[in-house]
């Protein structure tokens, strides 16, 4: 889910929503003022729900999507530690084997 932060010059909150509709019903009924909006999308982790995330990459950079700080520590399939033992991740989370 993406979820969309508005905010203003002060650094105020003005809206959060999920809604793409009432994003642009905000933004069409901007009077004056400078408004600064963020995009995120909800966390990977499993059942978690979190629109507070960053963008992940694996071992070797290659982008894994938005986890937050929680699940990124506890729950992201994608750690170093697992590339450099001579296994990997699959996309379905099974481990693989990637010696060579």
């Amino acid at each position: 889910m993406i979820y969309y932060t508005v905010r203003d010059e002060q650094d105020n909150i003005q809206l959060i929503t999920s809604n793409d509709e009432e994003l642009k019903d905000f933004v069409e009924n901007l009077k004056n003022g400078t408004f600064h909006t963020k995009v995120t999308f909800s966390c990977k982790g499993r059942g978690c729900n979190s629109s507070d995330t960053e963008e992940r990459a694996d071992f070797h950079g290659i982008y894994t999507g938005a986890y937050c700080d929680p699940c990124y520590e506890n729950n992201y399939p994608y750690k170093k530690h697992d590339y450099t033992n001579g296994t990997g991740i699959a996309d379905d989370g099974t481990p693989i084997n990637i010696n060579y």
